[in-house]
């Protein structure tokens, strides 16, 4: 083994030693974006749990799929909190996958093998959910969000980098945080939003205190202008 691996192998195992995410909770910034994720995907949380509902008549592989969102999220989350934005990226975009699979599952089971995207898009634009004009806002604003994320996952190397293992690792960045978490809260919305555009009477049948976890979760705006279409 040469000294220059020695040497980096031994930084890397000493970053190891002492990683730590202890300094998460001294920034104001790192804190208050944690809890605006947070209120989201927990509302995303409790609209899964009330899906069991039999009146929903949701398959099993729908609700199945909701628990690979929330698992995609949460993995997002955890990256993210590490300054893993890349990471974090790729999962904010199988999130959007599954969440699509989810949804096209109700009449079409077949969806759940499909690998490719395009076709998953192409079937979302038929679908139930998205024949809206609201629903199409949010399937375009989906479909948007999912193209920049696999932009970034893709790109290559804007520039070269010194051979050294840390400087791959992760590591905090205020600019590259605030555009994750401004990805993250748009997917959510579209999540949330179609949710209650589809199934707004399960909405309002949910326990009071689900319901309001729910409906704090989405703006004001989006209440006002679902409703509106709704009872229009």
């Amino acid at each position: 083994m040469s000294r220059r691996i020695k040497k980096d192998a031994d930084i890397l195992l000493s970053f190891f030693d002492e990683y730590s995410l202890s300094g998460f909770s001294t920034n104001s910034d790192r804190i208050r974006d944690c809890r605006t994720i947070h209120k989201k995907l927990y509302a995303f949380m409790v609209f899964r749990n009330e899906a069991i509902n039999p009146s929903l008549q949701l398959c099993n592989e729908c609700i199945d799929y909701l628990d690979e969102v929330i698992s995609d999220l949460m993995l997002g989350l955890f990256s993210w909190a590490q300054g893993a934005y890349k990471s974090s990226k790729l999962h904010l975009r199988c999130s959007i996958e599954n969440y699509l699979k989810s949804l096209l599952s109700v009449d079409n089971p077949a969806i759940i093998v499909e690998k490719r995207v395009y076709v998953i898009f192409d079937e979302a634009e038929n679908d139930n959910h998205f024949s809206t004009p609201l629903g199409k806002n949010i399937l375009s604003n989906l479909k948007n969000i999912y193209g920049i994320l696999c932009a970034v996952v893709h790109s290559a190397p804007t520039e070269r980098r010194p051979i050294n293992a840390i400087n791959y690792l992760p590591t905090y960045d205020k600019d590259a945080s605030r555009v994750f978490v401004a990805q993250f809260c748009s997917v959510l919305n579209s999540f949330l939003e179609l949710f209650f555009l589809q199934y707004h009477i399960m909405v309002h049948e949910m326990h009071p205190e689900n319901k309001q976890d729910y409906l704090e979760a989405l703006s004001p705006t989006a209440i006002k202008t679902i409703t509106e279409y709704l009872y229009k």
